[in-house]
């Protein structure tokens, strides 16, 4: 099936992520020192974050005990999904990222991603983020 472009596909994770999920940010926290001469301090206190994606719905789920032993996931580990079609053209998510949950502030590590992409374009990012 070469040249197929899964559109309905995308917009189906799209209107259903929509539909059940709540709005994230997508961040990216400032690794550069305070103080250059002193790097191994980081970036200090007031670390900046850098808003990469704002507003983007997401569908939070709890992995099954099968899942936690076969994928070595740890206790309070969740996935988190994320139409592709919901984050600015061009985006690419990775683990040097950050989700910011709107509805508690939390801020959440990506630990691992997954990228469901059967052709060309990305259909959904299936990510396993901690607090």
């Amino acid at each position: 099936m070469a040249g197929r472009t899964f559109t309905s596909q995308r917009a189906l994770a799209q209107r259903l992520i929509r539909k059940s999920g709540r709005f994230i940010n997508v961040i990216r926290e400032n690794e550069t020192p305070a103080q250059a001469a002193r790097p191994w301090e980081g970036p200090g206190q007031a670390a900046q974050a850098t808003v990469l994606a704002a507003n983007v719905n997401a569908v939070f789920t709890e992995y099954t005990p099968t899942q936690a032993a076969l994928l070595n996931i740890q206790r309070g580990d969740r996935r988190c999904l994320i139409a592709a079609d919901d984050l600015p053209s061009g985006f690419v998510l990775d683990t040097t990222m950050k989700i910011v949950d709107s509805r508690d502030g939390n801020s959440l590590d990506i630990i691992a991603l997954e990228v469901v992409q059967p052709g060309e374009p990305v259909i959904l990012y299936k990510a396993q983020v901690r607090a």
